[in-house]
């Protein structure tokens, strides 16, 4: 049997996974990643994606709240990932 727990429970943990596949070809990707909220999780899973057309269309909002969180634009040619717990 658990110990019933009060409070707030611990924020779920997420990664944006940004990746450039060509000249002109990035790809976005949120990742759940596993913490004691999401206990069936034993690794990191794909929740969403865009890439291509559908990036296309809203890249320039996407950027914007990014940077509004602090997070950085990716490099040219190269795979970053940055984790970040929400509540």
């Amino acid at each position: 049997m658990h110990p019933i727990r009060r409070g707030r429970p611990p924020p779920q943990a997420y990664e944006l996974r940004s990746y450039r596949h060509g000249p002109g070809d990035a790809a976005l990707e949120i990742w759940q990643l596993p913490s004691p909220s999401a206990p069936h999780l034993s690794a990191a899973g794909r929740v969403a994606g865009l890439r291509g057309r559908n990036l296309e269309l809203v890249e320039h909002r996407v950027h914007r709240r990014l940077a509004a969180a602090g997070i950085p634009p990716a490099a040219p040619a190269t795979a970053r990932r940055w984790a970040r717990s929400w509540r």
